[in-house]
């Protein structure tokens, strides 16, 4: 982690966000906390899709659906593989039958 303490990056963060017109959502705060945390910077296209699936644990339960929602069908697979099987199976059953079969159907199999 770079300069300050986390809480007064993450208080400069949500000013910032604040003072730009951004809504202070937990799915920015969590992925803010994550990458707070190294000293790279990448895109969310080269966050590893563990890391990825690192925000949506840290994010209350009731937005990871979103969360994932958000993301490429493909990607989102990919992160949902990475969760504990519990929470994975809480996320499924909030989605649409249709979204959680694409999401499954896109996952990769199990040798």
């Amino acid at each position: 982690m770079i300069g300050g303490s986390m809480r007064d990056r993450v208080q400069g963060f949500v000013a910032q966000c604040r003072a730009a017109g951004l809504a202070v959502t937990p799915q920015r705060l969590a992925i803010f906390r994550h990458l707070a945390t190294t000293d790279s910077h990448p895109s969310a296209e080269e966050l590893h899709a563990k890391d990825l699936a690192d925000v949506a644990h840290a994010l209350p339960r009731e937005m990871v659906g979103p969360f994932l929602s958000a993301l490429p069908v493909e990607r989102a697979a990919d992160v949902l593989e990475y969760l504990n099987e519990e929470l994975r199976s809480e996320v499924l059953e909030t989605m649409s039958v249709r979204q959680a079969a694409e999401l499954v159907t896109e996952m990769t199999p199990d040798d």
